[in-house]
Formats: structure tokens, C-alpha cells, sequence
């Protein structure tokens, strides 16, 4: 009986520490911007967003989404969404592969938007979704002005 009740317990205490760490499905989200003057009235905003996986499943299907937040003043706010992306990371010269993030591998979504220079500020708000129901955040807010060299 005693070694019933010892496997057991080590059984337990073997799943409760390593539960959601054995096979997990964890992503580190990363935003970079960069912005530049268009000569016209507004700033291009160049936008990367790395997903790395950092987890020990494949992560499938991963999509991004991103809602922008453009900040004026006087509490006047506008929000726009991206939900297309200049390139797709899963394909190649032969085609479009499989859309996955396997272990401890980083994969680059690209966007650009148009910001009114009458704003001072933008957040970045994005998502990474994936096929199993998983969805990772993060967030940034950069000042809609050209950074000094």
C-alpha cells in the first residue's frame, strides 16, 4: 500500500509543478516601429511584429491582428485595425508552407500605416491567434515624430 500511495503522490507532484510548462504552447510577442516623413501631412509607420516561440508545442496557424490607437489632443482618439500584412512569413519561392511556429523559432509579420502628423502619439496594440484558441498580447506607444539621429 505504501508504494501505491508513494507512486502515486510523486505521480501528482510531478504533474502539479510541471503543469503548463510539459508541452505548452507560450509566444513572446515583440513590436518594433520605425517612422518616416512622407513630405505630406502625415508619417509612414513601418511596423514589425515577432513571434517567438517559447514554448515546447508547434504553434499552428499562427495570425496576427493589430489595433492601432492614434492619439490627439483633447481626449479625441481614432483606432484603426490591421489585419493585412505585406508579406507572408510561410511562404517561399516554391510556394506557401505549412503555417507554423515550431520551439524556440521566431517568426516576422510587416506592416505600414499612414499616421496624421497632428498626433502626438500611437499605440500598438497586437495578437498573435492560434488554432488551438490561444492568443498572445502585447503593446506599445511611440511618439508620432521622427526619432533624432
Amino acid at each position: 500500500f505504501t508504494v501505491v500511495v508513494l507512486a502515486a503522490g510523486s505521480f501528482f507532484s510531478y504533474y502539479r509543478f510541471f503543469r503548463g510548462r510539459t508541452l505548452s504552447l507560450r509566444a513572446d510577442l515583440d513590436i518594433k516601429i520605425t517612422v518616416h516623413d512622407s513630405g505630406d501631412d502625415y508619417f509612414l509607420h513601418a511596423i514589425s511584429l515577432a513571434s517567438k516561440n517559447i514554448g515546447t508545442s508547434t504553434i499552428w496557424n499562427p495570425s496576427p491582428h493589430m489595433d492601432i490607437r492614434l492619439h490627439y489632443s483633447k481626449d479625441e482618439d481614432a483606432i484603426v485595425v490591421i489585419d493585412q500584412w505585406d508579406e507572408k512569413p510561410f511562404s517561399n519561392q516554391r510556394g506557401s508552407t505549412v503555417p507554423v511556429i515550431e520551439s524556440l523559432e521566431t517568426v516576422m509579420f510587416f506592416a505600414q500605416t499612414k499616421v496624421s502628423k497632428k498626433a502626438y502619439a500611437v499605440t500598438y496594440k497586437a495578437a498573435i491567434h492560434s488554432d488551438s484558441g490561444h492568443t498572445w498580447h502585447t503593446a506599445k506607444t511611440v511618439s508620432n515624430r521622427l526619432e533624432q539621429d
